[in-house]
């Protein structure tokens, strides 16, 4: 599917990529994990921020 492929490559959000397949976000990872494709594509330094300003929030 050309838009999973986009999305994969970068070319596309998941939100433009959900909305073009006329399917909510949730539904578009569920398809991805399909094709064993990620959700989510974070850098290291980016997945260490995230997990910082979680556990923020946490605590």
């Amino acid at each position: 599917m050309a838009i999973i492929k986009m999305y994969e490559l970068g070319k596309i959000s998941l939100g433009k990529a959900a909305e073009f397949l006329k399917v909510n976000e949730m539904d578009f990872m569920e398809k991805l994990g399909e094709y064993q494709i990620p959700a989510l594509n974070y850098s290291p330094h980016e997945l260490d921020e995230e997990l910082k300003n979680l556990n923020k929030f946490l605590n």
